[in-house]
């Protein structure tokens, strides 16, 4: 019963008294149970050297994680893109979480190309109303990504 501290107090008092009537005056208490006060995660990431250990370990993790299948969703057809491409340059519907690099990595795993430059554009959420249900919907927005390849390069999307 004395691990959750009950008893606790009592346990004490009996030590007390019994150094009492021993004769001996003892300036030690027993040694109790205590919680060590460990740094939480919030400590440990406020310090200047923790914080960059985290950015490389999250680097780190994002280069050995090869798995890009869902970074490149799928090609954006669309006439813009279609004059885009003649010109070099490929648009993509990418990932919410989608970044200039690991779209450079997705386009090299999956279409054996290197990519010159990567440009991404929010696309905004809109709002639609239908005509004849007189209801309101949301379109949702997303990301897309201009990648630019060397003259000669190709990406056959079919």
């Amino acid at each position: 019963m004395a691990l959750f501290g009950i008893g606790k107090k009592e346990k004490e008092k009996e030590a007390k008294t019994s150094a009492k009537v021993e004769g001996e005056v003892r300036t030690k208490e027993e040694p109790t149970l205590e919680r060590k006060s460990t740094p939480s995660a919030r400590e440990k990431l406020e310090s200047p050297k923790d914080k960059k250990d985290m950015q490389s370990t999250q680097k780190r993790v994002l280069s050995a994680d090869k798995n890009l299948s869902g970074i490149l969703l799928r090609p954006r057809i669309t006439e813009k893109a279609t004059f885009a491409s003649e010109k070099g340059v490929y648009v993509f519907e990418v990932s919410g979480r989608a970044t200039k690099r690991t779209i450079t990595e997705a386009v090299e795993q999956f279409y054996k190309v290197t990519p010159v430059k990567v440009n991404i554009v929010k696309i905004p959420a809109k709002l639609r109303i239908s005509k004849w249900r007189k209801s309101r919907g949301v379109k949702p927005g997303g990301k897309k990504a201009y990648v630019h390849l060397k003259k000669g390069d190709q990406i056959e999307i079919v």
